[in-house]
C-alpha cells in the first residue's frame, strides 16, 4: 500500500497553514516584489478605484495606523495594507 502524504491529508493541511502563519509573522506579506509595511499588518482591506481610497477604510478600522501601502487587484480594485507602528527589538550582543 501507498502512503498518504499529499497536502490534502490532515498533516499535510496543518503543515501548510503553520507555514503561512509563520511567513504572515516571521518576513511579512511580499506584494509586488515587495514586503508591505515591514511585518506589522494591522490587516487588509479590498477597495475600489486608488491607493488613496485606502486611506479612509484602514483609519476607521484600525486604531494605530502609521502607513498604507496597496496592491492592484483585477477588475479596477485595490487590496489596502493597513500597517502599524514598527517595533525595532535591539540586538543583545555587546561589542
Amino acid at each position: 500500500m501507498e502512503k498518504n502524504t499529499s497536502i490534502f491529508s490532515p498533516f499535510g493541511f496543518l503543515s501548510v497553514v503553520v507555514l503561512i502563519a509563520m511567513a504572515n509573522y516571521y518576513g511579512g506579506i511580499v506584494a509586488e516584489g515587495r514586503q508591505v509595511c515591514d511585518g506589522n499588518i494591522l490587516g487588509r482591506i479590498i477597495v475600489r478605484g486608488e491607493c488613496r481610497n485606502c486611506v479612509a477604510p484602514c483609519r476607521d478600522r484600525f486604531n494605530n495606523v502609521v502607513r498604507i501601502q496597496c496592491a492592484p487587484l483585477p477588475f479596477n480594485q485595490i487590496e489596502c495594507f493597513c500597517c502599524g507602528p514598527v517595533t525595532i527589538h535591539e540586538s543583545l550582543e555587546t561589542s
